[in-house]
């Protein structure tokens, strides 16, 4: 995770640092991110410019981009950050089920959704035909279809959190004056930095239906280990467990996923987990639901690794200050007003 930070942290700079060219329509400037390399900057009477995306591919990009397509949870956020969202043209199936999305509601809530539990819906995309479309890496497959009805793509990945890093500096995600990247990666930084002294807790992911199985390992992990935690079920996410190995395990928290079917109190009900430290002094968290983890590292990842870093390293991060940069930060890129109350966890 340490060696993932600092390529990350390169990555941002770079972006930040080589902002070089501007997409007409979106009135977006953009810039270099590292694996999707700028080639040259057009001038006026040239529509259109270069780019290598995250599947080594050099792409033309045409100059006036009024429709775009996204399919995963991270580029439909960021391009909404950005200030875009009269170019979205439809969008991935996880963003359409967000918190993000119902709560911002029209114009989102008529747009068409591209993906579904098959996967990528290409017949959907072809209706909408936008000028661009972003694929996510784990659609890479079907980008051959794409590119037979001779639609514009770019492969991004942002699986990962230096992938992130890379699609959050796409110059299409940047406004004219504060790139997102140093909005999310550079919080990534800060709280990493500080934790550097803390010792490590462990928390038990719970599952979503049921808490006698752990999450899978997935982002949500990722995150928690960034907050100065580790999975207390780590090798054995996904598989149900006895309430003998939770208590073996005895976490120091355990993490309910918001929308969960089942509540903390049902936990501190249970008199089989009685004797968990975590349950003992009722270290149960959810997260919030403003903060859900999604399919993928996205504009969230500042406030939620800050929420979580603030839930497990209370010594370090002072709850008023942390809540309400989330506040400021959904009000600002978003419109959204949350309260205390909603980051409650």
């Amino acid at each position: 995770m340490k060696e993932q930070l600092n390529k990350a942290r390169g990555l941002a700079v770079a972006g930040i640092t080589a902002m070089v060219f501007c997409f007409t329509s979106c009135g977006v400037e953009v810039g270099n991110p590292g694996s999707v390399t700028l080639v040259t900057r057009p001038p006026a009477s040239v529509s259109g410019y270069q780019i290598v995306d995250a599947a080594n591919r050099r792409v033309r990009i045409p100059g006036d981009i009024t429709s775009i397509v996204t399919t995963d949870f991270s580029t439909s956020s960021l391009l909404i950050a950005s200030g875009q969202t009269g170019c979205l043209s439809g969008f991935d199936a996880v963003f359409a089920e967000s918190f993000l999305a119902r709560e911002m509601g029209a114009p989102l809530a008529d747009l068409p959704v591209v993906t579904n539990e098959e996967g990528l819906d290409v017949d959907a995309i072809l209706r909408i035909d936008p000028d661009l479309v972003l694929l996510a890496s784990r659609y890479q497959d079907r980008l051959p279809e794409l590119e037979r009805a001779g639609l514009n793509v770019v492969v991004a990945d942002a699986d990962t959190l230096d992938g992130f890093s890379q699609v959050s500096t796409y110059g299409i995600f940047l406004d004219r004056s504060r790139p997102l990247a140093r909005d999310t990666v550079d919080v990534v930084f800060s709280v990493e930095a500080v934790l550097k002294k803390a010792d490590t807790v462990s928390v038990y992911l719970a599952g979503a239906e049921d808490y006698w199985q752990p999450a899978d390992r997935g982002l949500m992990t990722e995150l928690v280990e960034i907050a100065g935690g580790r999975s207390a079920a780590e090798g054995r996410e996904g598989q149900p467990v006895t309430p003998e190995q939770l208590l073996e395990w005895d976490p120091d928290f355990i993490l309910l996923p918001g929308g969960a079917a089942y509540t903390e109190e049902d936990i501190l009900a249970d008199e089989r987990l009685a004797g968990l430290y975590a349950v003992r002094n009722n270290r149960i968290l959810t997260l919030p639901e403003a903060l859900e983890a999604a399919d993928s590292y996205s504009m969230l990842v500042g406030m939620q690794v800050q929420w979580l870093a603030m839930q497990l390293h209370p010594e370090f991060f002072e709850k008023q200050a942390v809540c309400e940069e989330i506040l400021d930060f959904y009000q600002k890129r978003y419109g959204i007003s949350l309260t205390m109350e909603d980051l409650e966890g």
